[in-house]
């Protein structure tokens, strides 16, 4: 399962998914300050399944 998240203003997003082993991979997202309609990746992160 898969999941975006965006802050009320737009600025920041997170999109997370579980993987089959019950792991999470979490892509964290900004927008760019010229230009709120651009994205990058600011940090990319793996949750270990407990």
């Amino acid at each position: 399962m898969s999941s975006l998240l965006i802050s009320p203003d737009k600025s920041q997003a997170l999109v997370y998914w579980e993987k089959a082993n019950g792991s999470y991979v979490v892509i964290g997202m900004k927008t760019k300050i010229t230009s709120s309609d651009t994205w990058y990746v600011d940090g990319v992160s793996i949750v270990p399944s407990k």
